[in-house]
């Protein structure tokens, strides 16, 4: 470790550096109105209106034509195409009525899958009589959908494209088919930044260059490579140190529940797999009853980071909820 800090040190001063210079031209209206991880409100939303040959952008259908292109979609006519957002809970449906062709976009960025989603989308399609259907699963890595989303699709079935290359690529495509209208070129600018702070491409080309000349000098290389060959390691203890110290609190005054409850073997297939990984595990505990079903607490690692929240709990499902259940949620 001696021999690592004069090397983290001096990282640690490029960044800080870079960061209170963003801190002074930063501000980005996405960040004021939205959360910029919100799938629905802020990111389905804009990108469904960049894609729409009728959207506020006034460019027909050029950004949707470099998006097809970008994410290697089989051609659809786009003579007459519609792109909708939420529709039937399909995040982003774009579709030709005439030639019955269809593309599903399922945008998830730290949403949970559910059950037989994919599968479900599919037979939506289908039910409104689209005989072309294209599946784009859309998440900030690339990662795969679960199994439990695919339902009874293969997995070749569901075509994968991220935020960090395609979306971004696309929005710089978007950008440079915009240098005439400032407004738009501005907009397409900030939201590339809000990608670019989600999927961790928030250094500039300066400070990209900087950390290139100090990773070569003298055998910083090698000592760079000491740290990437750890990082599983570290990230793996870091997590584990988590739910540990998490579980001792919580313990002290309430049961934790079997139930998704976070082991050495979820860590490893969330940390060390790469493929079919499951990030739903954590901590749940009981905070009150209603007649057979448990109110509870959960805490839960998700694919970018832990979030908590109430549910109700019925002899291991979690899906149940109703009416009388939401009220005795507000009593309490």
């Amino acid at each position: 470790m001696t021999e690592l800090q004069p090397l983290l040190d001096q990282v640690g001063a490029i960044s800080f550096k870079y960061e209170k210079l963003n801190d002074l031209l930063g501000y980005n209206v996405f960040d004021v109105i939205f959360k910029n991880h919100d799938e629905v409100r802020l990111h389905s939303k804009f990108l469904a209106d960049l894609l729409d040959p009728a959207g506020f952008h006034r460019k027909g259908n050029e950004f949707l034509t470099e998006f097809l292109s970008v994410i290697k979609a089989d051609p659809i006519q786009l003579k007459e195409v519609w792109v909708g957002t939420e529709y039937r809970n399909i995040d982003i449906f774009i579709t030709n009525e005439n030639t019955r062709q269809a593309i599903i976009v399922e945008n998830k960025i730290w949403a949970e899958d559910q059950l037989a989603q994919l599968e479900r989308y599919e037979e939506i399609a289908r039910e409104e009589r689209y005989s072309e259907v294209q599946i784009f699963y859309l998440t900030l890595d690339g990662r795969e959908p679960s199994e439990k989303s695919l339902g009874k699709l293969k997995p070749g079935r569901v075509k994968l494209i991220s935020y960090s290359f395609e979306i971004f690529s696309w929005i710089k495509r978007c950008m440079e088919l915009s240098v005439r209208n400032p407004n738009l070129l501005f907009t397409l600018s900030q939201y590339q930044d809000v990608v670019a702070e989600l999927t961790g491409q928030h250094m500039n080309e300066e400070q990209k260059n900087e950390m290139f000349q100090l990773i070569g000098r003298n055998d910083n290389v090698l000592k760079a490579k000491e740290i990437v060959d750890s990082w599983n390691h570290i990230k793996w203890q870091t997590e584990w140190n988590y739910w540990e110290k998490m579980a001792e609190f919580v313990s002290a005054n309430y049961t934790i529940l079997p139930y998704q409850k976070y082991s050495k073997e979820k860590l490893d297939g969330i940390i060390n797999a790469s493929r079919n990984r499951d990030p739903w595990y954590g901590i749940m505990f009981e905070i009150g009853k209603s007649k057979k079903e448990s109110v509870c607490l959960f805490i839960e690692r998700g694919f970018n980071g832990p979030y908590f929240g109430l549910t109700v709990h019925n002899k291991g499902d979690r899906t149940v909820s109703c009416e009388e259940r939401h009220k005795y949620l507000e009593k309490r």
